[in-house]
């Protein structure tokens, strides 16, 4: 009978129900952990100010524009180009590449999104950041102050920017298309303004053996970014590891491009650059005229701006969509004739992927290409 049959089942069904129930409690136990392991812990340490590690007593050398710590072995030259400013590079011992953590939680989303990813980055600590000064008069840095004061008063699309998933909001970007993608207008023009200076072109050739008129964008075209002194601080990362987001073919490099009218050292929102010991080795001003270009794969990060920064001279247009976007949390003493900006902190961010010199790229190409 229909009864009798169901009883003589009943007995082999219980054990793989049991089973079954065990499998997925181990699964979201394991699930649970990972979760905890990659972002919980960031969450943490960001709120208690331990994402930096736990700094001691450190003493700087060199001017409040750029400092390097006196225990570090970093130098800094000058290099000879044809540019109407100055050109130094920074070299020595960095923090390179992505943690133990970050790794875990890039697997686990590109799991999630049906993608594999074998992690063999170059963790080669030797690295270089060149330093621009006194280029106000280089049509591509004319440029991209113009891109960044446009994007204060008609930017549509402001997105909020973390250090990490999940993690607080560090900074509001512009995810207008024509700036924040590969094929947009004005992200196109920037490139190209870059790749055709000559200054430019010496510089990356010399420091990082790069051919500059085969960068291109490697993330979303440009990173137009405002940061408010009260929002989350920023956590160290990289940007562009070859062997992480880089093809073995290409340099990864990190543009950044500050667009200030005016910016003392003493108001802080320096960019530093970790050391292989976990701890900041160098602080570079966010000073105008200024852009830095540094290998994407050392781990840096943007500090905070003091209550007394006041990046812009005179009035802007009023930031409607920013205050809209915002609601007023951070923008709520902006004027409908914002003067002064303060509190705020700018910059332009480029993340590129240029191919090396004919020959320097020896024994370095992978097959395995990303």
């Amino acid at each position: 009978t229909p009864r009798a049959a169901s009883c003589s089942v009943e007995p082999f069904l219980t054990p793989i129900f049991v089973a079954s129930m065990g499998v997925a409690r181990c699964c979201c136990s394991t699930c649970a952990f990972i979760v905890a392991s990659c972002w919980v812990v960031p969450f943490v340490m960001v709120c208690l100010g331990l994402h930096d590690g736990f700094r001691g007593e450190r003493s700087w050398d060199g001017g409040l524009d750029l400092q390097i710590a006196d225990t570090s072995a970093l130098a800094l030259q000058a290099v000879e180009v044809a540019i109407s400013g100055k050109a130094r590079v920074l070299s020595g011992s960095f923090g390179v590449g992505v943690t133990m953590l970050e790794r875990c939680k890039n697997k686990l989303l590109l799991w999630l999104i049906g993608r594999e990813q074998t992690y063999s980055v170059d963790t080669l600590s030797q690295r270089s950041v060149l330093v621009l000064d006194n280029i106000g008069n280089s049509p591509w840095y004319t440029y991209a102050r113009k891109m960044h004061r446009q994007a204060l008063s008609t930017c549509k699309d402001w997105q909020a920017t973390r250090s990490s998933f999940l993690l607080p909001v560090t900074a509001y970007s512009c995810g207008d298309i024509d700036v924040n993608s590969r094929g947009g207008q004005k992200a196109v023009k920037l490139l190209d303004l870059f790749r055709r200076d000559r200054s430019i072109r010496e510089a990356l050739r010399h420091t990082y053996h790069v051919k500059s008129e085969s960068c291109q964008h490697l993330r979303e075209g440009v990173l137009i970014s405002v940061q408010h002194t009260n929002m989350a601080p920023d956590a160290f990362h990289p940007d562009l590891c070859t062997g992480d987001q880089v093809p073995s073919t290409h340099k990864g490099l990190t543009v950044v491009i500050y667009p200030h009218d005016q910016w003392n050292p003493s108001w802080g929102g320096q960019l530093e650059l970790q050391g292989t010991d976990f701890e900041p080795v160098a602080m570079l001003a966010a000073v105008p005229n200024r852009s830095i270009i540094m290998d994407g794969c050392i781990r840096h990060r943007a500090t905070n701006a003091a209550a007394s920064a006041a990046p812009v001279v005179g009035k802007t247009g009023t930031p409607v969509n920013l205050m809209r976007f915002d609601r007023g949390r951070y923008t709520r003493q902006l004027s409908e004739q914002t003067e002064g900006w303060p509190q705020w902190r700018f910059v332009l961010v480029m993340q590129l992927g240029c191919t090396w010199t004919d020959g320097h790229d020896a024994g370095r190409a992978s097959n395995d290409e990303l």
